[in-house]
């Protein structure tokens, strides 16, 4: 549901401006109404400063050290730190690239005395270094030339001539090349070294990780700082700056508390409804179920004010889609304990609102493959006290069929509150088109089964006559049969969004036989049941359904957003472009 907003106006002489800011604050219900358009000249630093705390911030977070005690450091003298740490440890991972490059390049030329070629080269003896094929290699080269071989391999030969004067012979199939002249074990040396140092470093900034709680609190104080500057910049100064002006907007169920806090201060303010075309921000407030979806709602779009919330609707068919594409018991109960410790173990609210939603898409998850009868790949019914339920779960052809009647209830369904939110928002002429369309949809249903052939005949005939004279109620009579025309060449496009639901079905069963194959690679390796038999049949099913479940969950959450912000929003008549609520509030809580 959407909150109702009502737009307030506040008179505030000068004088009492800053305390009258300071209420509204601490109050946080009011969204400030841009009066005027561009930035303050403030907010570029501040955006600044934000953008490098928040940084430093995420990367420490990444870090997953426990917090530490408090040690009076500023965030200013953490972010020094933090940035010369990071500089070095930069310069470090460039030292340590760079030799263990070198490293690489040293290949066979380790342990060349150079100090003997030096001294033979004073006197006129100089070496020349080559590499070649094996197949390449010609033994001829050794009878010619005082040839020393370095490394030979089966892909490579390199080798080395020495021989009087500066010209050296060119030799077919082979490429001469210049050995680096350092050696392997100071490069060895000074990687362990840097190793050492890499450990320090690390040591280094994780105690400074330890702090990072002071870079989210300075955050909190600049956004705060960053929300006093963005709000006087809202002001208008009336009657030479004597009184100042602001506007917001205030959920219509918040003004009596937004009354009673004023009631001591010297302001004048009233509200009024909204008008037609105002910039409304949108608050959404549901039940606790429906209310786990609002962070998938805000991945797409939230809502127009003036439109329908769809959010307590498509979240139980979201949880439904989401059970059917992961349909494995084992793999939901895994989720399900998995989320449930986790929202024990974090402190944070939002946190625990996403492994409550988790929860529940596993419950989904649970029953889907007690339906299918699936745990971790294998087949209940073919477990011993499940045996006599082998006929019992739903085969392919059941859950094909059960993907296309879930879509198209639920394409039906959207229809029906595409007719409520335009009835609403236009008048009821306005969703009469929409009615043909759930009338023609219900009789080619019918007709497709051979069901009710006359009433299926009636629903058809009554629907094209909406869709033709209702598709446009304020345009002229051939224009609303053109449009209706135009709007029917639509019904391809509502069978596509109705095959789209058969990646429930798919989705489902993909993952199911992929454990089915891990289940019988492990079977296979056991063997007779030997130890390396039962290590590497245990190291398959890990590692096999491990990566499985992992697929499997991330299309079981992507292929069901799809389903919803495509197919049922759309014919739902979903518009969004929304503006979120964003009050004026303090993110920096007073230390306790």
């Amino acid at each position: 549901m959407i909150v109702s907003m009502r737009h307030t106006t506040f008179l505030v002489h000068h004088g009492d401006y800053t305390r009258f800011l300071e209420r509204l604050r601490d109050l946080g219900i009011a969204h400030v109404h841009p009066v005027s358009e561009g930035e303050s000249d403030q907010w570029e630093p501040l955006l600044q400063t934000i953008r490098r705390y928040r940084s430093h911030w995420m990367e420490l977070e990444q870090r997953q050290v426990a917090q530490g005690p408090a040690t009076g450091t500023t965030a200013p003298e953490l972010a020094a730190q933090f940035e010369t740490l990071r500089e070095e440890r930069f310069a470090l991972e460039q030292a340590q690239q760079q030799a263990r490059a070198r490293l690489n390049l040293l290949g066979p030329w380790d342990g060349i005395p150079w100090q003997q070629i030096d001294a033979l080269q004073a006197r006129g003896v100089y070496a020349g270094f080559y590499r070649c094929a094996s197949s390449a290699f010609r033994q001829e080269w050794s009878d010619d030339h005082l040839l020393g071989v370095i490394r030979r391999d089966k892909a490579e030969v390199s080798f080395a001539i020495l021989q009087k004067g500066q010209t050296l012979p060119d030799l077919a199939g082979a490429q001469r090349t210049d050995p680096p002249r350092f050696q392997k074990k100071s490069l060895l040396d000074d990687l362990k070294v840097l190793e050492i140092r890499l450990a320090e470093s690390d040591l280094a900034l994780d105690q400074v990780a330890r702090q990072r709680q002071i870079f989210r609190d300075q955050l909190d104080a600049l956004q705060d700082e960053m929300s006093w500057t963005e709000t006087l910049h809202h002001t208008v100064g009336q009657h030479d700056d004597r009184l100042m002006l602001l506007e917001a907007w205030i959920p219509s169920t918040r003004m009596d508390t937004l009354a009673e806090a004023l009631r001591d201060m010297d302001v004048v303010w009233r509200d009024r409804t909204p008008r037609p075309g105002e910039d409304i921000p949108v608050l959404l407030r549901n039940n606790r179920f429906a209310r786990l979806f609002h962070p998938i709602v805000e991945l797409f779009s939230l809502p127009m004010p003036t439109e329908m919330d769809l959010t307590p609707w498509f979240a139980p068919f979201f949880t439904l889609f989401f059970g059917l594409c992961l349909g494995d018991l084992g793999y939901g109960l895994l989720l399900f304990l998995g989320a449930t410790v986790a929202s024990l173990v974090s402190s944070l609210a939002h946190q625990r609102s996403l492994f409550r939603l988790i929860q529940w898409l596993s419950l989904a998850t649970m029953l889907a493959g007690i339906l299918t009868g699936t745990i971790f790949g294998a087949d209940l019914g073919r477990i011993g006290p499940f045996s006599g339920l082998a006929g019992q779960f739903l085969g392919a052809d059941q859950l094909f069929q059960l993907a296309l009647w879930i879509g198209l209830v639920q394409i039906l369904f959207g229809m029906v509150l595409r007719t409520v939110n335009r009835s609403r928002q236009f008048g009821f002429v306005y969703g009469v088109s929409s009615i043909g369309w759930i009338l023609l949809v219900i009789g080619l249903t019918l007709l497709w089964y051979a069901l009710l052939p006359l009433v299926s005949t009636i629903l058809i005939g009554a629907g094209l006559v909406l869709i033709l004279l209702f598709s446009d109620p304020e345009a002229g009579i051939l224009k609303r049969f053109g449009l209706g025309l135009w709007d029917l060449y639509g019904i391809s496009g509502l069978f596509g969004d109705l095959l789209s639901y058969i990646r429930l079905f798919a989705l489902g069963l993909s993952s199911s036989i992929l454990g089915l194959v891990v289940n019988d690679i492990a079977l296979s390796v056991k063997g007779d049941g030997s130890i390396p038999g039962w290590f590497f049949f245990l190291l398959i099913l890990l590692v096999g359904h491990g990566m499985n479940f992992g697929i499997a969950t991330l299309s079981a959450f992507v292929h069901p957003m799809r389903l919803t912000f495509v197919e049922f929003y759309k014919n739902a008549g979903f518009t969004g472009g929304g503006k979120p609520y964003s009050p004026f509030a303090k993110r920096l809580k007073p230390q306790s």
